[in-house]
């Protein structure tokens, strides 16, 4: 099966049980540190998977080129879990053919994103588990849009399902340009930006 959807189906839904440990108070940092470390081990075993369907590692555009190195940046919301996620996305990305980068949360807390490269960025994915009221996702994508007014910019509410996104109007009350719910929608997103030539940052 492609590793698409092994990653939404499985992988995506252990880190929401641990998520949800977290918002219970059960499961600390450094058990947190520790299942990112085993999610980076899987995301090394299925560097070299093959997907069944061969549209899923097809490079997406003639555009493609022209992105260069860095050119999505696939940033975590909160913490090690999102971030954990952030990684499977850029993993899909680069099958892809599309480059991308794994920036920590610590990187665009309000007194770091000054020092964080964003020179050749064309878009910016952010990652959450779950949504947690839109307030976090709402201030980092001002804080982002500070920076690259003109970036396209999605947010991925990984553990949503795209009804309730637009049910609760998800993309206006994060302020993003898109908001997708699942890696694989992620991934066709980006594909498409990528197809249209999506804008450097200034």
């Amino acid at each position: 099966r492609p590793l698409a959807a092994y990653y939404d189906e499985v992988a995506v839904k252990a880190l929401a049980l641990a998520q949800a440990d977290v918002n219970r108070g059960l499961l600390d940092y450094e058990h947190r540190t520790q299942i990112k470390a085993v999610v980076d081990d899987i995301i090394d075993d299925l560097a070299e998977h093959d997907d069944a369907d061969p549209a899923e590692t097809e490079p997406p555009a003639e555009a493609l080129p022209e992105w260069g190195d860095g050119a999505v940046l696939c940033i975590a919301g909160r913490g090690a879990l999102d971030e954990a996620a952030a990684a499977m996305l850029a993993q899909l990305l680069v099958r892809g053919g599309i480059p991308a980068e794994v920036v920590p949360s610590s990187a665009v807390a309000p007194r770091n994103i000054r020092h964080l490269d964003l020179a050749r960025t064309r878009l910016i994915c952010l990652s959450y588990l779950e949504p947690e009221g839109f307030t976090n996702a709402h201030f980092l994508v001002r804080r982002l849009r500070r920076r690259l007014a003109d970036v396209p910019l999605l947010v991925g509410f990984w553990t949503m399902e795209a009804a309730e996104a637009r049910q609760l109007d998800a993309r206006e009350q994060s302020g993003a340009d898109e908001v997708v719910t699942s890696l694989g929608a992620a991934v066709a997103a980006i594909r498409q930006a990528a197809r249209a030539g999506a804008p450097a940052a200034a």
